[in-house]
């Protein structure tokens, strides 16, 4: 049966209404038109929902799956954030110890930098001395040939006069005088340089026993009362006190008094006045000695008690000497446990010498530091010189003799660092 048939017959039960049959028919086809066509509509709408809920479905899945993957970024993402900054801290790290390494580095070349700094200057320092120190030699060797020249020359003078009888009978005395005085000046010299050289080496020894300072200055007085006289000088010693003897060293001592004596006559002009005294201070001795002669400038007073040191250097100086004596005086004494200053008022208003001495030694057994013994030269050592035969011979071996010793003695003087004390 075919759509239009069917379409044609009337829907069961419809016969039963009150309507009349001829009425009623297109109704009915009508309505079941509008069911049928509502019922496809229903089921295109069911098919068109079920394909959008498919449709839904699929992007559900996709959306799923979207929303997987972006979770597995996600954590793809976190994973290298955390690593990230795992590498970030360890980065820190790192830079810390290098900025920590940079920084002691910088510390190291400042150090560095520094210490060279303090080399150059040092270097500089100790050049400028060696420079000043080669000076000081030349200027030292020049007066060393200028002082042993003078005396050698008057003693052989005298001694080729003596021997080709050119010296009459009435000046013999006078020259064998002037022969002994010019030989003790020249042991003096020769006694001050090898002083200087036991400074030098670090033997120069004190014998230490009871002293009376107060004889010592008696006898040192004595010693340069004649160039005092010479010269027109009034040396004036005060009155000593009374004083307990200290442990010392009674030559030494005296040549410390006479060094300061002969120093303060040597530079005090005719008519003037050295005066000497002693005194106790607290647990010293204390030994003054003044005069009114040249004085001393400011910029050469801390130097007057170091070697070779001469206030005027000129090679037409008016004054004699090798500027060794007050060295001496400051080492003997050092070794006697005291000290010696200088003090002036200027050019021409004379110096004052100031030695302390300490009364006790510290040392149980009353001893000093530095004992022990040595032959000395000195005037009474040199012996009597038979100048009849061969005098000009004999005068060029003593002074060959002499220069040998000096030229071994100050090699050694000068290859030894001073030492102070």
């Amino acid at each position: 049966m075919s759509w239009g048939a069917i379409m044609q017959q009337p829907a069961p039960g419809l016969g039963k209404k009150t309507r009349p049959k001829g009425s009623e028919r297109p109704e009915r086809r009508a309505a079941f038109r509008k069911d049928v066509s509502r019922a496809v509509n229903r089921r295109e709408t069911i098919v068109t929902a079920r394909e959008g809920a498919v449709l839904t479905r699929e992007k559900a899945v996709r959306l799923r799956e979207a929303v997987v993957d972006r979770r597995e970024e996600a954590a793809r993402v976190s994973e290298e954030t955390a690593r990230l900054r795992e590498e970030t801290v360890r980065a820190r790290e790192e830079a810390a110890s290098v900025k920590a390494e940079v920084q002691q580095y910088v510390l190291q070349l400042r150090d560095v930098n520094q210490r060279l700094v303090v080399a150059s200057l040092r270097a500089q320092a100790l050049t400028e001395q060696a420079d000043h120190a080669n000076r000081l030699k030349d200027d030292f060797l020049a007066t060393v040939s200028h002082e042993l020249r003078t005396p050698l020359t008057a003693v052989a003078g005298w001694a080729r006069a003596l021997r080709l009888n050119r010296v009459s009978a009435d000046r013999v005395g006078h020259a064998i005088q002037a022969i002994e005085h010019n030989a003790a000046h020249l042991a003096q010299l020769i006694e001050d340089l090898l002083d200087v050289s036991r400074i030098a080496s670090g033997t120069l020894q004190i014998e230490s026993q009871p002293v009376n300072l107060a004889a010592v200055i008696d006898a040192a007085i004595e010693t340069v009362r004649p160039a005092a006289d010479a010269k027109g000088l009034d040396l004036i010693a005060s009155d000593t006190p009374s004083t307990e003897p200290i442990m010392g060293d009674r030559r030494r001592l005296q040549q410390v008094v006479s060094n300061l004596l002969s120093n303060a006559i040597k530079f005090t002009p005719r008519g003037g006045r050295v005066d000497i005294g002693v005194r106790r201070v607290d647990a010293n001795l204390e030994l003054r000695v003044s005069d009114t002669g040249r004085g001393i400038s400011p910029d050469f007073l801390p130097l007057m008690f170091e070697r070779f040191r001469q206030a005027d250097q000129a090679p037409s100086r008016r004054e004699g000497g090798l500027g060794l004596g007050l060295a001496i005086v400051r080492q003997i004494v050092e070794l006697h446990g005291g000290s010696v200053r200088a003090d002036s008022s200027g050019i021409d208003r004379g110096t004052t010498v100031t030695v302390g001495i300490p009364l006790v030694r510290e040392r149980g057994d009353g001893s000093v530091p530095g004992v022990g013994t040595y032959e000395g030269l000195y005037p009474e050592h040199v012996q009597a010189l038979d100048v009849a035969d061969h005098a000009d011979d004999r005068a060029a071996a003593i002074a060959e003799g002499f220069q040998t010793c000096l030229a071994r003695r100050l090699s050694q003087a000068f290859a030894t660092p001073h030492r102070s004390g």
